[in-house]
């Protein structure tokens, strides 16, 4: 949709050996018509500044900080022979620390407005192999969806003392830090997930009406709606973070500033 003013990375054509560890990048096409209206702040260069960055971050937090969280609030689980809290489906992670200082760089290794994480796609007792219980409905979710409800806050302060830190030392970041180069305060929002089922990849017959008793539900896609109900709930928010939810879909803008109108888009 955006061609010929952007080029992605990495090309999948050329390389069909995906690695979900790869970050995706869009940067601007130099070749774009669009390029002599453009009046990028200095210090862009359009070879090395992406327009956009994704990375696959399936927990928001590390598995040692999870690891260390569980034993905090579940010490005599935690204390059991042989537990392991994740040793399940294999999760990829970029700790807090790492993404949050690439969403803060200064110029020209970026200069992004808003970073936005989703909540809990990979929160499943196939994950969480050690809260896993087949005793219970659906393998024991219930134990992750209390688990994600201790985590969430805990990032949630994490990234609100990152983006406050990063506003009182701005002048040390020369241009990183709270606001853009242009000047655009940064924002943090968090997009719910949407839940799925089974056959809805099923491309075949479009037509086909699909009825939730009559499909499997794996992972954990029929609590969806829990997950991000609780987030909601649970996520600290401070009056510099203001949450819109509306049909399963919300989304929270972090300002550092208390004074400052936040904005919000769903």
């Amino acid at each position: 949709m955006l061609y010929p003013h952007v080029r992605a990375t990495p090309n999948y054509t050329l390389n069909p050996y995906f690695d979900r560890a790869w970050p995706q990048n869009l940067y601007l096409n130099p070749e774009s018509p669009l390029v002599q209206k453009l009046h990028p702040p200095e210090g862009f260069n359009i070879s090395i500044t992406p327009l956009v960055t994704f990375r696959r971050v399936d927990l928001l937090l590390a598995s040692d900080q999870l690891t260390e969280l569980y034993r905090t609030t579940q010490p005599y689980h935690a204390s059991q022979e042989n537990f392991d809290l994740l040793g399940g489906d294999q999760v990829w992670e970029i700790p807090p620390s790492e993404y949050l200082s690439l969403f803060t760089a200064p110029l020209p290794e970026a200069n992004y407005g808003t970073l936005i994480a989703s909540t809990a796609g990979h929160w499943t007792t196939g994950t969480f192999r050690g809260l896993r219980d087949e005793t219970k409905p659906f393998e024991g979710i219930e134990n992750v969806l209390s688990f994600f409800s201790d985590a969430m806050p805990v990032w949630a302060r994490l990234v609100q003392q990152w983006l406050t830190s990063a506003e009182h030392s701005a002048e040390k970041n020369a241009g990183g830090g709270a606001t853009t180069k242009g000047g655009r305060r940064r924002q943090v929002m968090v997009r719910a997930y949407l839940p799925g089922h089974d056959g809805c990849h099923y491309i075949f017959k479009p037509w086909e009406l699909y009825e939730q008793e009559n499909n499997t539900l794996s992972y954990n896609w029929g609590q969806i709606k829990l997950f991000n109900e609780l987030f909601q709930v649970r996520a600290p928010l401070p009056p510099a973070i203001t949450c819109i939810y509306s049909n399963n879909l919300f989304s929270l803008s972090w300002q550092t500033r208390t004074s400052a109108t936040s904005t919000s888009s769903r």
